[in-house]
């Protein structure tokens, strides 16, 4: 976890989204780590409840910034390790 923190400091410190936002588990339903926000929270990018929605509002707008400064979008299709490639 401290390679993504200090990618969420570093990203704080230049004013840019957080890319970190990015890591997402399965096992809290699609949002980062609780790590990540006491980060954001420590460099006074999160002020929200840490255990309701506050969390998931942050987490979505992260995201669409992540995605409009360096493209992409959420519904892009990805391809994942389990999936066979052509060819192979």
């Amino acid at each position: 976890m401290e390679d993504l923190e200090s990618l969420v400091e570093d990203a704080a410190a230049a004013d840019r989204p957080f890319m970190a936002a990015l890591a997402i588990g399965k096992a809290r339903g699609g949002l980062p780590a609780p790590g990540f926000f006491d980060c954001a929270r420590r460099l006074g990018r999160f002020a929200g409840d840490p255990n309701g929605q506050d969390v998931k509002t942050f987490q979505t707008a992260e995201l669409n910034a992540v995605f409009a400064r360096w493209g992409g979008s959420r519904d892009n299709k990805r391809k994942r390790c389990s999936q066979p490639t052509a060819g192979a």
